[in-house]
């Protein structure tokens, strides 16, 4: 689970979930670590021993008090819902992950392109006919454009 909290990006909200008898220890490590977390009768309905069943409020109940003897503060219902951003809409994807502090989506095509000059260049090291499927065209201002050469028809490719 280190390796995962370290591999997420600054600024991301990340809420650990699991399911039966690790929701407990799983839930104390990631308080621990700074994820949030959550519990509930649809994670888990049984004790850690097994041997009575647990409402869901006496499991939050439970990470309340495990929380606060790890020094970690309760989020309000208020916090809770700018935490998760919960009533934000966005009118496009590309706002979306620039307001969240992720990279752009690619362009149409754009990994399809690079994927097919990466098979162009090694088949034509290797002497084989894809090439001649092929026009790549390469432009400064617009990047790579990958397009079935003339002689072919589409349901040749």
């Amino acid at each position: 689970m280190a390796n995962f909290v370290r591999a997420c990006p600054d600024g991301s909200v990340l809420t650990l979930e699991s399911s039966m008898l690790n929701v407990l220890p799983l839930n104390m490590m990631a308080i621990a670590m700074g994820p949030h977390v959550r519990c509930g009768i649809e994670d888990n309905i049984w004790t850690q021993d097994r041997s009575r069943k647990m409402t869901s409020v006496e499991q939050i109940e439970q990470l309340v008090r495990i929380s606060r003897e790890f020094g970690r503060d309760i989020a309000t219902a208020e916090e809770a819902r700018e935490i998760y951003k919960i009533g934000t809409f966005y009118r496009y994807a590309d706002e979306t992950l620039a307001a969240n502090g992720f990279a752009p989506n690619r362009k149409p095509a754009q990994g399809a392109a690079n994927r097919i000059a990466a098979l162009y260049q090694a088949d034509t090291r290797k002497g084989a006919a894809f090439p001649d499927l092929f026009q790549i065209i390469r432009r400064p201002d617009e990047g790579m454009t990958v397009r079935p050469a003339p002689c072919c028809s589409r349901r040749q490719l």
